[in-house]
């Protein structure tokens, strides 16, 4: 982890009933820190829509002092989440899902590009 993340992944202090888990995204080669809602009789939440997550696909259990982490698949509880949550916050996933959506051709005008 790079900068002040660090200092979030290295320990399992709650903020605001959140934990920190880390996940690698290998298309970046790049860590980064979600805060996800915890709870011991419930288990962990969705990063997105807060829904319980599936305990198979979920982050391990925390333990006092050590640093969660997971992969992408495990901070949302679907596909769908994990859009709205990376188009909501990222212009680049926002225009690939455009994309899809629209087969590659512009709704406006017919016109469209390969990729």
């Amino acid at each position: 982890l790079k900068g002040t993340t660090e200092r979030y992944a290295s320990k399992p202090d709650s903020v605001d009933g959140k934990l920190a888990v880390r996940v690698f995204f290998a298309r970046y080669q790049t860590w980064s820190v979600f805060w996800l809602k915890f709870t011991p009789e419930e288990g962990w939440h969705c990063t997105q829509c807060q829904q319980q997550l599936v305990a198979a696909k979920a982050p391990k259990h925390p333990e006092y002092g050590e640093a969660v982490e997971a992969d992408e698949a495990a901070v949302f509880c679907s596909g769908t989440c994990r859009s709205a949550y990376f188009g909501a916050r990222n212009g680049e996933a926002l225009r690939r899902q455009l994309f899809a959506l629209e087969k590659g051709r512009c709704q406006s005008c017919g016109g469209g590009r390969s990729r």
